[in-house]
Protein backbone atom coordinates (compact mmCIF):
# COMPACT_ATOMS: atom_id res chain seq x y z
CA UNK A 1 0.00 0.00 0.00
CA UNK A 2 1.17 2.93 -0.66
CA UNK A 3 4.47 4.18 -3.51
CA UNK A 4 7.78 4.12 -1.65
CA UNK A 5 10.32 3.69 -4.64
CA UNK A 6 13.56 4.54 -3.79
CA UNK A 7 13.53 6.57 -6.92
CA UNK A 8 10.69 8.70 -6.58
CA UNK A 9 7.92 10.31 -4.65
CA UNK A 10 6.44 8.91 -1.75
CA UNK A 11 2.50 8.96 -2.23
CA UNK A 12 -0.52 7.62 -0.71
CA UNK A 13 -3.02 7.28 -3.53
CA UNK A 14 -3.38 3.41 -2.91
CA UNK A 15 -4.18 3.97 0.57
CA UNK A 16 -6.99 6.05 -0.10
CA UNK A 17 -10.27 6.01 -1.90
CA UNK A 18 -10.14 6.94 -5.39
CA UNK A 19 -13.00 9.41 -5.39
CA UNK A 20 -12.88 11.13 -2.14
CA UNK A 21 -9.28 10.52 -0.87
CA UNK A 22 -10.52 9.13 2.65
CA UNK A 23 -7.91 6.83 4.19
CA UNK A 24 -9.12 3.20 3.99
CA UNK A 25 -9.74 1.28 6.94
CA UNK A 26 -10.97 -2.00 7.71
CA UNK A 27 -9.66 -4.88 9.79
CA UNK A 28 -8.31 -7.20 6.89
CA UNK A 29 -6.58 -3.74 5.77
CA UNK A 30 -4.35 -2.78 9.34
CA UNK A 31 -1.33 -5.06 8.39
CA UNK A 32 -0.72 -3.67 5.22
CA UNK A 33 -1.63 -0.14 6.17
CA UNK A 34 0.25 0.30 9.00
CA UNK A 35 3.71 0.96 7.70
CA UNK A 36 2.52 3.72 5.50
CA UNK A 37 0.10 4.79 8.19
CA UNK A 38 3.52 5.39 10.45
CA UNK A 39 4.94 7.46 7.42
CA UNK A 40 2.16 9.43 7.24
CA UNK A 41 2.52 10.25 10.87
CA UNK A 42 6.43 11.03 10.70
CA UNK A 43 5.41 13.56 7.53
CA UNK A 44 2.20 15.29 9.19
CA UNK A 45 4.75 16.79 11.66
CA UNK A 46 7.19 18.20 8.78
CA UNK A 47 4.48 19.26 6.71
CA UNK A 48 3.02 21.21 9.75
CA UNK A 49 6.15 22.82 9.82
CA UNK A 50 6.20 24.03 6.38
CA UNK A 51 2.79 24.82 5.96
CA UNK A 52 3.50 27.34 8.81
CA UNK A 53 6.71 28.75 7.32
CA UNK A 54 4.46 29.06 3.85
CA UNK A 55 1.58 30.13 5.16
CA UNK A 56 -1.05 27.23 3.63
CA UNK A 57 -3.71 28.61 5.80
CA UNK A 58 -4.14 31.67 4.05
CA UNK A 59 -3.81 29.82 0.30
CA UNK A 60 -6.63 30.15 -1.98
CA UNK A 61 -7.36 26.40 -2.53
CA UNK A 62 -7.77 26.45 1.68
CA UNK A 63 -9.94 29.46 1.53
CA UNK A 64 -12.48 28.40 -1.03
CA UNK A 65 -15.50 26.01 -0.66
CA UNK A 66 -15.62 24.52 -3.64
CA UNK A 67 -12.08 23.35 -3.08
CA UNK A 68 -11.05 19.88 -1.88
CA UNK A 69 -8.44 21.44 0.48
CA UNK A 70 -10.93 23.77 1.90
CA UNK A 71 -10.14 24.37 5.63
CA UNK A 72 -7.41 21.68 5.71
CA UNK A 73 -3.98 23.29 4.72
CA UNK A 74 -2.17 20.11 5.86
CA UNK A 75 -4.20 18.05 3.17
CA UNK A 76 -2.96 20.70 0.85
CA UNK A 77 0.31 20.49 2.01
CA UNK A 78 0.82 16.57 1.47
CA UNK A 79 -0.62 17.37 -2.75
CA UNK A 80 1.79 19.97 -2.91
CA UNK A 81 4.92 18.88 -1.53
CA UNK A 82 6.98 15.84 -2.30
CA UNK A 83 8.84 13.79 0.14
CA UNK A 84 11.40 10.75 -1.18
CA UNK A 85 12.95 7.91 1.31
CA UNK A 86 16.73 8.74 2.21
CA UNK A 87 19.14 6.49 0.48
CA UNK A 88 21.27 6.23 3.51
CA UNK A 89 19.00 5.93 6.64
CA UNK A 90 15.81 4.87 4.70
CA UNK A 91 13.66 7.48 6.34
CA UNK A 92 10.97 9.63 4.71
CA UNK A 93 12.20 13.58 3.89
CA UNK A 94 11.04 16.64 2.70
CA UNK A 95 12.61 17.05 -1.18
CA UNK A 96 10.92 20.31 -2.33
CA UNK A 97 7.72 20.74 -4.36
CA UNK A 98 5.93 18.10 -6.50
CA UNK A 99 6.46 20.79 -9.16
CA UNK A 100 9.92 20.13 -9.47
CA UNK A 101 10.04 16.60 -8.28
CA UNK A 102 12.83 13.54 -9.31
CA UNK A 103 12.78 13.18 -13.09
CA UNK A 104 14.82 11.47 -15.70
CA UNK A 105 17.01 14.76 -16.84
CA UNK A 106 17.55 15.63 -13.25
CA UNK A 107 19.36 12.19 -11.16
CA UNK A 108 20.59 13.35 -8.03
CA UNK A 109 21.20 11.05 -5.00
CA UNK A 110 18.40 11.08 -2.56
CA UNK A 111 19.89 12.25 0.61
CA UNK A 112 18.20 13.48 3.96
CA UNK A 113 18.93 16.49 5.46
CA UNK A 114 20.25 15.08 8.61
CA UNK A 115 22.31 12.76 6.52
CA UNK A 116 24.21 15.87 4.79
CA UNK A 117 27.19 16.69 6.64
CA UNK A 118 26.54 20.17 7.89
CA UNK A 119 28.39 22.44 10.52
CA UNK A 120 25.60 23.77 12.57
CA UNK A 121 25.22 23.17 16.61
CA UNK A 122 21.59 22.17 15.48
CA UNK A 123 20.85 18.46 15.30
CA UNK A 124 16.96 18.47 16.01
CA UNK A 125 15.94 16.72 12.63
CA UNK A 126 12.32 18.39 13.77
CA UNK A 127 14.25 22.11 13.03
CA UNK A 128 15.33 20.63 9.56
CA UNK A 129 12.50 22.42 7.49
CA UNK A 130 13.75 25.78 9.15
CA UNK A 131 17.78 25.03 8.41
CA UNK A 132 18.86 27.45 6.24
CA UNK A 133 21.16 26.23 3.31
CA UNK A 134 23.76 27.49 1.07
CA UNK A 135 22.83 27.69 -3.16
CA UNK A 136 24.54 24.45 -4.13
CA UNK A 137 26.29 25.93 -6.78
CA UNK A 138 27.30 29.96 -5.76
CA UNK A 139 27.31 31.86 -2.48
CA UNK A 140 24.27 32.81 -2.48
CA UNK A 141 21.34 31.28 0.12
CA UNK A 142 19.41 28.83 -1.48
CA UNK A 143 15.50 30.14 -2.06
CA UNK A 144 14.28 26.45 -3.58
CA UNK A 145 14.42 22.80 -2.55
CA UNK A 146 13.67 21.05 -5.33
CA UNK A 147 14.79 17.77 -7.24
CA UNK A 148 14.55 15.56 -4.29
CA UNK A 149 16.60 17.56 -2.22
CA UNK A 150 19.02 19.93 -3.89
CA UNK A 151 18.90 23.64 -2.48
CA UNK A 152 19.58 26.17 -5.17
CA UNK A 153 18.93 30.34 -5.30
CA UNK A 154 16.75 31.86 -7.57
CA UNK A 155 19.12 32.89 -10.19
CA UNK A 156 20.85 29.34 -10.39
CA UNK A 157 17.58 27.84 -10.41
CA UNK A 158 16.29 30.02 -13.72
CA UNK A 159 19.68 29.17 -15.65
CA UNK A 160 18.53 25.64 -15.17
CA UNK A 161 19.31 22.95 -12.72
CA UNK A 162 19.73 20.44 -15.48
CA UNK A 163 22.25 22.36 -17.82
CA UNK A 164 24.02 23.02 -14.14
CA UNK A 165 24.19 19.76 -13.17
CA UNK A 166 25.73 18.53 -16.49
CA UNK A 167 28.49 20.49 -16.00
CA UNK A 168 28.51 23.93 -15.09
CA UNK A 169 32.79 24.08 -15.28
CA UNK A 170 32.45 23.37 -18.62
CA UNK A 171 30.12 25.93 -19.38
CA UNK A 172 31.50 28.90 -17.73
CA UNK A 173 28.56 29.09 -15.25
CA UNK A 174 30.42 28.19 -12.06
CA UNK A 175 30.83 30.48 -9.35
CA UNK A 176 33.74 29.82 -7.54
CA UNK A 177 33.72 31.08 -3.82
CA UNK A 178 36.12 34.55 -3.24
CA UNK A 179 37.47 32.87 0.20
CA UNK A 180 37.89 35.43 2.69
CA UNK A 181 36.24 38.11 1.00
CA UNK A 182 33.15 36.00 0.48
CA UNK A 183 29.86 38.09 1.24
CA UNK A 184 28.34 35.09 2.78
CA UNK A 185 31.14 34.98 5.49
CA UNK A 186 33.35 31.71 6.68
CA UNK A 187 32.71 29.25 9.93
CA UNK A 188 35.79 28.81 11.77
CA UNK A 189 38.54 26.72 9.82
CA UNK A 190 36.70 27.21 6.61
CA UNK A 191 38.89 28.49 3.58
CA UNK A 192 36.23 28.84 1.13
CA UNK A 193 32.82 27.52 0.01
CA UNK A 194 32.51 24.43 -2.27
CA UNK A 195 30.32 25.64 -5.24
CA UNK A 196 29.49 22.95 -8.26
CA UNK A 197 27.10 19.89 -9.12
CA UNK A 198 28.15 16.90 -6.76
CA UNK A 199 26.53 16.53 -3.38
CA UNK A 200 29.43 17.76 -1.66
CA UNK A 201 28.73 20.89 -2.53
CA UNK A 202 25.73 21.15 -0.28
CA UNK A 203 26.14 23.20 3.09
CA UNK A 204 23.56 24.14 5.51
CA UNK A 205 24.21 27.50 6.97
CA UNK A 206 22.09 27.94 10.41
CA UNK A 207 18.86 27.03 11.90
CA UNK A 208 15.99 29.68 11.72
CA UNK A 209 13.80 28.04 14.54
CA UNK A 210 17.27 27.36 17.15
CA UNK A 211 17.51 31.50 16.22
CA UNK A 212 13.81 32.61 17.04
CA UNK A 213 14.50 30.32 20.26
CA UNK A 214 17.85 32.25 21.26
CA UNK A 215 16.48 35.82 20.72
CA UNK A 216 13.34 34.79 22.91
CA UNK A 217 16.06 34.03 25.96
CA UNK A 218 16.10 37.05 28.35
CA UNK A 219 19.15 38.57 27.76
CA UNK A 220 21.96 38.64 30.70
CA UNK A 221 22.83 41.39 33.04
CA UNK A 222 24.19 44.26 31.05
CA UNK A 223 28.12 44.52 32.45
CA UNK A 224 31.08 46.67 31.96
CA UNK A 225 33.21 43.51 31.84
CA UNK A 226 34.07 42.39 28.02
CA UNK A 227 34.02 38.79 29.44
CA UNK A 228 29.57 37.97 29.80
CA UNK A 229 28.96 35.47 32.52
CA UNK A 230 32.39 35.00 33.61
CA UNK A 231 31.19 33.75 37.26
CA UNK A 232 29.59 30.93 36.28
CA UNK A 233 26.23 32.26 37.40
CA UNK A 234 23.86 31.22 34.24
CA UNK A 235 25.72 28.05 33.62
CA UNK A 236 27.69 27.82 30.33
CA UNK A 237 25.54 30.48 28.69
CA UNK A 238 28.17 32.59 26.69
CA UNK A 239 30.53 30.26 26.50
CA UNK A 240 31.55 28.22 23.47
CA UNK A 241 33.35 24.70 24.23
CA UNK A 242 36.60 24.78 22.09
CA UNK A 243 37.70 21.51 23.64
CA UNK A 244 37.06 18.85 26.37
CA UNK A 245 39.66 17.07 28.26
CA UNK A 246 38.85 14.57 31.24
CA UNK A 247 35.21 15.04 32.13
CA UNK A 248 34.69 17.91 30.14
CA UNK A 249 33.83 21.56 31.48
CA UNK A 250 30.70 22.23 33.82
CA UNK A 251 29.25 25.05 36.07
CA UNK A 252 29.20 23.77 39.68
CA UNK A 253 28.82 24.98 42.82
CA UNK A 254 31.98 26.06 44.12
CA UNK A 255 32.90 23.90 47.26
CA UNK A 256 35.92 25.89 48.60
CA UNK A 257 35.68 28.78 50.87
CA UNK A 258 37.33 31.83 49.11
CA UNK A 259 37.52 35.50 50.20
CA UNK A 260 35.46 37.39 48.89
CA UNK A 261 33.07 34.62 48.65
CA UNK A 262 32.25 32.66 45.59
CA UNK A 263 28.94 30.76 45.17
CA UNK A 264 30.04 29.26 41.35
CA UNK A 265 32.97 28.10 39.03
CA UNK A 266 33.71 26.69 36.01
CA UNK A 267 35.20 23.16 36.82
CA UNK A 268 36.73 20.28 34.53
Amino acid sequence: AGNFDPNGRITFTQCQCPLCRTWCSHPLLDSLLAAPKAIRDKLGKVIMRLVDLDKLGEAEEVKNPMSPFYDDPIALGFHRYAFHICSRCKEPYYGGTVQCGVNEEVKIQLICETCRPRQIECKDPEHYPTWVWKCRFCCRVAQITCYGGLHSCQYCYEIGIPVLLKNPEKAGLLRVCRGKKCPMGLKPGQNSHRNGSDDGCEEVLRCRTCEIKNAAQPEMKKSPNLLQNGDASKGMSGWTILQNGGNGWLACENQKPMEPPIEKQFQT
